[in-house]
């Protein structure tokens, strides 16, 4: 056995660099082999604890989602506002003439049928100026004022006037 031994020596002595290059790289390229093999087989049963062979489950589908966004500006074409204005009232008479009228409260609103309380004297005589008070519309042929300028009304009364004269507020 010596002599095999010596053989294999001798060889091994006499081998050429090339050859013993050759030796390391299949070596090396089947130990790779190996390795990438126990490495595949070290992945496939990770986390596996039976030695049973496991069926290989496909991984779940991956979904990916986004959201668009449109921006459009729009432009406005300017508008008229027409704005209906009523008319203003027409202001309360400061004057009052031949007629009846309701005798309202100092401040109250005044239209052409009424008249504030206070005193009235004639502003411009034509003739012989009259005038009466009521508790009612119906003021009557009952003349107080006749000839008199000056007239004191209150609330609640009805006065009329006659004559041609005007009237105002003292």
């Amino acid at each position: 056995m010596e002599p095999t031994r010596l053989a294999s020596e001798a060889e091994a002595a006499s081998a050429t660099p090339a050859k013993k290059s050759r030796k390391l790289v299949k070596v090396a390229k089947v130990g790779g082999i190996v390795a990438g093999l126990l490495i595949a087989y070290a992945i496939g049963h990770s986390g596996s604890s039976s030695t049973a062979a496991t069926a290989a489950t496909p991984a779940a589908p991956s979904v990916s989602t986004y959201t668009k966004t449109e921006v459009s500006t729009v432009t406005a074409s300017p508008s008229v506002i027409t704005q209906v204005v009523p008319p203003a009232a027409p202001p309360a008479p400061t004057t009052w003439e031949d007629g009846t009228y309701q005798v309202v409260a100092a401040g109250a609103s005044t239209d052409s049928t009424s008249i504030p309380a206070g005193t009235y004297a004639v502003t411009a005589k034509k003739t012989l100026c009259l005038w009466n008070t009521s508790n009612s519309y119906d003021v009557g042929n009952n003349i107080k004022g006749q000839g008199t300028d000056l007239v004191v009304l209150h609330p609640g009364e009805y006065v009329e006037f006659e004559g041609g004269c005007t009237w105002a507020r003292k």
